[in-house]
């Protein structure tokens, strides 16, 4: 289905520069974080719910019709529908081009800030795996022993920074390397000098 508010929310975004926003979402007595990820194609719509064991759910979303497929995946529906209650015992089934409807109509369509912090961006990605307690974009390591990045770096790289960084690294056969205190650096800025192996740690 199209998602009119989010074409709505994107475009408010350009107009600031801003490539993510976060929103809450409730819907029944279940509460969401949102994180609408603009930084790649296809664009994301991330959905993590609050309480002690959160459901993550991730769609994609088409950059031109903002078209997200009408389904979500087994474990996913069965979790979602047990969330809110609509598992069918109650007599109410989850529709999922219902429940993206509702969402869709709940996106805010005005983008309240040019920048989403690291630390919720990892929070709201429990897709991203690599060092989890490193939310900060450090420096770049130049590899020349080994073929580039690992899998997970590439994913961090994307997830974190977007299609550009992740094609640097590509094109460098370089990782992205990250700390756990604000180092205030972008990616674009750190030269390209490789560093050795005493300095990786």
């Amino acid at each position: 289905m199209e998602m009119e508010n989010l074409r709505q929310l994107h475009n408010a975004m350009q107009r600031i520069g801003a490539d993510m926003q976060q929103f809450p979402y409730r819907i029944n007595n279940a509460e969401f974080d949102c994180l609408f990820v603009a930084n790649q194609k296809p664009f994301l719509l991330c959905l993590t719910s609050r309480g002690l064991s959160p459901l993550f759910l991730k769609f994609k979303v088409d950059a031109e019709t903002f078209e997200i497929p009408n389904r979500i995946d087994d474990d996913g529906y069965r979790l979602l529908a047990k969330l809110l209650r609509t598992d069918g015992s109650s007599g109410n089934k989850l529709i999922p081009k219902e429940f993206l409807a509702g969402l869709d109509s709940a996106i805010p369509t005005v983008a309240r800030h040019r920048q989403v912090p690291a630390v919720d961006v990892i929070r709201l990605r429990p897709d991203i795996t690599e060092h989890r307690n490193r939310p900060y974009f450090d420096t770049w390591i130049y590899w020349t022993e080994r073929e580039g990045a690992s899998s997970e770096n590439q994913a961090k790289t994307l997830a974190m920074m977007g299609e550009d960084a992740l094609h640097h690294s590509l094109e460098f056969k370089c990782s992205s390397k990250w700390s756990a205190t604000p180092t205030g650096r972008e990616w674009k800025t750190i030269p390209m000098r490789r560093q050795t192996s005493s300095e990786i740690s």
